[in-house]
């Protein structure tokens, strides 16, 4: 677990593969500390790049917040950026259909 997640940080995982599954679903668990984090998910692959802007709501404990995704395919690069205001522990994600 990632804990006290700030302003401006990055998580980038590279070489991420998801051929032609085109996951339309995010799942992260954590905990969005005060109000609710804006988070950012960049998806840099070889079939091109999405972005996509999630609000987290507040929540004392570890939670499952699933969100809509664009379709994604391919091979690249995942980095999810933590905007100024962030306060969050981040457990995990996952993606699915």
């Amino acid at each position: 677990m990632v804990s006290g997640i700030g302003n401006n940080v990055s998580l980038v995982y590279k070489d991420m593969n998801f051929g032609d599954e085109k996951p339309s679903h995010v799942t992260i668990s954590g905990r969005a500390v005060g109000e609710k984090n804006t988070i950012h998910i960049l998806f840099d692959t070889d079939k091109g790049s999405v972005r996509e802007i999630l609000e987290v709501e507040a929540t004392d404990d570890i939670t499952d917040h699933t969100f809509d995704i664009s379709n994604i395919e391919g091979s690249g690069t995942i980095t999810f950026v933590f905007l100024p205001g962030s306060n969050f522990d981040m457990k995990s994600f996952r993606f699915s259909k």
